[in-house]
């Protein structure tokens, strides 16, 4: 299973909100915690497994091809990899190695391995942010356990807003209520004219 088919598959957690902690929530974001660290942790170790054999297949490959060369002729190796060779050359590993490293299958591996490395940095740099949140929510808990946070002070944010909210839901309503009066008065103006 490659990097790119584990994305497509289960692993669609978004790094970004992943690494914000909600302050608010410090119980939740404990508990999901550990979660959040096994889905960075399980993609870094699925894109370190990808370098391993993209590594592996590369160094067969290039065995493949250097023994590939010398066991042909001049003659077949001028044909099959367009390259001009001086008749009754010997076919030397510098010579081996300057048309393994000219072949297309290597290069297209090179490429894969290379986006793979990148896979696995990336992958190692989002452990070690949920790592280091994770240390720092350990740290919060300890503080909460000890008493740190015991005299939270409010600076008033959610009591004026609650309080706007109910100033604007008392205007609504008188708004309704006078609209309703309204209603009431034009209906009898209408019924006495009758």
């Amino acid at each position: 299973m490659s990097y790119e088919e584990i994305d497509k598959d289960d692993y669609k957690r978004n790094y970004t909100e992943d690494k914000q902690v909600d302050q608010n929530d410090l119980d939740g974001e404990c508990c999901k915690q550990s979660a959040i660290f096994d889905y960075w942790m399980r993609l870094e170790k699925f894109a370190a497994s990808e370098v391993d054999e993209l590594e592996t297949n590369l160094a067969a490959l290039k065995s493949l091809i250097e023994l590939e060369v010398k066991g042909l002729g001049v003659e077949e190796i001028n044909k099959k990899y367009q390259i001009n060779l001086p008749e009754g050359d010997k076919i030397t590993d510098k010579i081996a190695t300057n048309i393994r490293r000219q072949d297309k299958r290597v290069k297209e591996m090179i490429a894969k391995l290379n986006t793979a490395k990148h896979h696995y940095k990336i992958s190692y740099a989002a452990r070690m942010t949920f790592q280091t949140k994770k240390e720092m929510l350990d740290n919060l808990v300890k503080l909460h356990g000890q008493g740190y946070f015991s005299k939270v002070e409010s600076n008033g944010y959610h009591e004026r807003k609650a309080q706007s909210q109910r100033e604007k839901l008392a205007a609504v309503m008188e708004e309704n209520r006078r609209k309703s009066k309204d209603e009431k008065l034009t209906t009898r103006k209408d019924r006495v004219k009758a």
